[in-house]
């Protein structure tokens, strides 16, 4: 009788613990999936387009944490504000070579991102810009990856647009620049980094990893499993805006992309047409209205 009392009461103390137990809407967000393989992206962004889809898009693919650098862009601080996973500082671009000057300002910026992501329990972090999407199960993708791979590489695709694209990331069309397509930009995709000691930004494009086993740090990430979609310039108002912006006292010969150097062309000679006719200073009194203040 005593044993079974015994065994009763140890049943009943089993009960209360399982039930005392925090249920998974408790827990932390990721526990049921494990806490490894967190990741995040960097970034620098300039007047996004469609930035509330490209937010969701990623923390559906698995990304955790947000980090912005926002450049003249002070319209949109008010939403970033808004959004718990978001992390971000208002800066400005370089008023007067932009194209030159772009570069380093995303590898110090993504660089002094990387401690930061770490402390925050992140494991990787992607930089991309807000024109391009990560397709693929992020999460999944990342555990995959061999311990001794510090870094890895994303190839790229590039989207084709036609006249009724209801918003810039609607395009199911893209050419495959890892296969030799003829993409108007980058054809050498972007990477990712464990958020260790020795990982560091080299470029806009790729992390590089000077620990030991440094020679074999890199893992080329198979297309099928993640890879990056770019949107570029999906408007034709933000391709005018984006190549007026790069005009600014860029020298062609440093612009490697003939698609870059003819739209940089074409957007020079289409500002001026729209400073003589909708930027007009010689007003006549008898035919210029001016907006009554409310």
């Amino acid at each position: 009788m005593e044993a079974e009392f015994i065994l009763l009461v140890a049943i009943m103390l089993v009960l209360i613990a399982l039930w005392k137990q925090p249920k998974k809407s408790e827990t932390e967000p990721f526990q049921s999936l494990g806490k490894q393989n967190r990741s995040g992206i960097a970034l620098l962004m300039r007047k996004p387009i469609d930035l509330m889809l490209w937010l969701e898009h990623h923390r559906k693919a698995g990304i955790d944490k947000f980090y912005i650098r926002l450049e003249d862009s002070p319209g949109v601080a008010a939403f970033l504000k808004s959004q718990k996973d978001v992390w971000f500082e208002e800066a400005e671009s370089d008023k007067e070579n932009n194209y030159t000057t772009l570069q380093k300002r995303q590898i110090d910026f993504v660089n002094k991102i990387l401690p930061m992501a770490r402390k925050d329990g992140l494991d990787w972090l992607f930089h991309t810009d807000a024109d391009e999407l990560l397709e693929g199960n992020i999460r999944t993708v990342l555990g995959t990856i061999p311990a001794e791979k510090k870094v890895g590489k994303l190839k790229n695709a590039e989207a084709v647009y036609s006249e009724d694209e209801p918003t810039c990331f609607s395009s199911k069309k893209f050419i495959r620049c890892d296969k030799g397509g003829p993409c108007t930009a980058y054809v050498n995709g972007k990477g990712c980094g464990r958020t260790i000691e020795g990982v560091q930004l080299a470029g806009p494009h790729d992390f590089t990893y000077s620990g030991p086993g440094s020679e074999s740090a890199v893992y080329d990430i198979p297309f099928e499993d993640l890879h990056v979609l770019h949107y570029d310039s999906c408007t034709l108002g933000s391709w005018m805006e984006k190549f007026t912006h790069l005009s600014k006292n860029a020298k062609l010969d440093d612009i490697v992309f003939g698609y870059y150097k003819q739209s940089i062309e074409a957007a020079k000679e289409a500002a001026k047409v729209y400073k003589e006719h909708k930027m007009r200073t010689d007003m006549d009194k008898e035919w210029t209205y001016e907006r009554k203040q409310s």
